[in-house]
């Protein structure tokens, strides 16, 4: 539940705003999706960068915003984390946001550029040499085994080389005909036997780059937003935009969000949710309030409980919640 007027107030915060406080709960997630410019959202722990990432990515498609370009920076952790932060940088373009963690932004990634010439890239028909495979091979930081059981890892028998990809769920066989890709398919780490053939594989990097790589702020210049931290050098930048769910009141722009905890709407407040019509009531007094359903069926739902309980809701377009009039909505 939010109030309309905090949308509304979200876009006319002052743009050299550099902290922007009582942004409880998920509210923090709901400023960020209606930026229009590319940011990178960085939180404390990898958990909460996570939890913001989803909770953006509910708001976009709420709000029908493009969640296309967002994308989870995760901490570097094995083979598959190495390989996820490589098809992020891999994927970002000029109009890309990023979520991540302290860690995560602030270790050494593999520049975009390094991506395109160190990547290994297998098309059925192309002509490469065996040493050449291996020498790229251990350079992404794939190790070498007998039998390729786990990402990160290849085997080479002959003319065949097993590859499990960092970024993939199941391993892949590269089988040449001289120095000629004369096929590529994945296959079952049990029954070895095949699943689907291809005509082309991109391996991306296993491990993190061994000269110590990039920072991400050499990667992308979009506006940082620090939540709940220290200050902007925790996360690289120090012109990070500070936004707090404390109500903490000093420098800076007040979200004026009202907390929901206390009113009788959460579930451990109330015997009944059909208590929730008398606590909304007491809320729409003062301000304009926005429900916010995870689906059409939630939201008929709730407009019927309302409308039993004497207040009539209407369900409004997301899209069209900035220019709604009305003290009470759901959406």
């Amino acid at each position: 539940m939010v109030s309309a007027n905090l949308i509304k107030n979200f876009f006319n915060i002052p743009a050299d705003a550099s902290r922007i406080y009582n942004l409880p709960g998920s509210s923090a997630a709901l400023f960020l999706s209606l930026q229009k410019a590319p940011y990178i959202a960085v939180e404390q722990t990898e958990e909460a960068a996570a939890k913001l990432y989803e909770d953006i990515r509910f708001f976009s498609e709420l709000f029908k915003e493009d969640a296309a370009a967002l994308f989870f920076l995760p901490e570097p952790n094995g083979p598959g984390a190495s390989g996820k932060r490589a098809e992020v940088i891999n994927s970002i373009g000029d109009d890309s946001s990023i979520v991540s963690s302290v860690s995560a932004v602030n270790a050494p990634v593999w520049s975009p550029e390094r991506l395109k010439t160190d990547s290994l890239y297998f098309v059925k028909g192309q002509e490469t040499e065996r040493e050449v495979i291996e020498q790229k091979l251990k350079g992404l930081g794939y190790k070498r085994v007998s039998i390729v059981v786990e990402r990160g890892e290849y085997s080479t028998k002959g003319w065949l080389f097993d590859i499990f990809p960092s970024t993939s769920e199941n391993p892949v066989r590269v089988e040449l005909f001289g120095d000629e890709v004369d096929s590529i398919r994945s296959f079952d780490i049990e029954s070895q036997r095949s699943l689907n053939r291809t005509d082309s594989l991109l391996l991306l990097p296993a491990a993190e780059p061994s000269d110590g790589g990039d920072e991400i702020a050499s990667i992308s210049d979009a506006r940082r937003f620090a939540i709940d931290l220290q200050g902007g050098r925790e996360c690289s930048a120090d012109n990070a935009v500070l936004l707090s769910r404390f109500d903490l009141r000093g420098e800076g722009y007040d979200a004026g969000l009202i907390p929901i905890r206390g009113l009788g709407i959460y579930p451990d407040e109330r015997k009944s949710i059909y208590d929730i019509t008398q606590a909304i009531k007491s809320l729409v007094k003062d301000n304009s309030v926005v429900i916010v359903s995870t689906s059409g069926g939630q939201a008929e739902r709730v407009k019927e409980i309302l409308f039993d309980g004497g207040m009539v809701a209407p369900i409004v377009d997301a899209g069209q919640l900035i220019y709604y009039e009305g003290n009470i909505a759901i959406v």
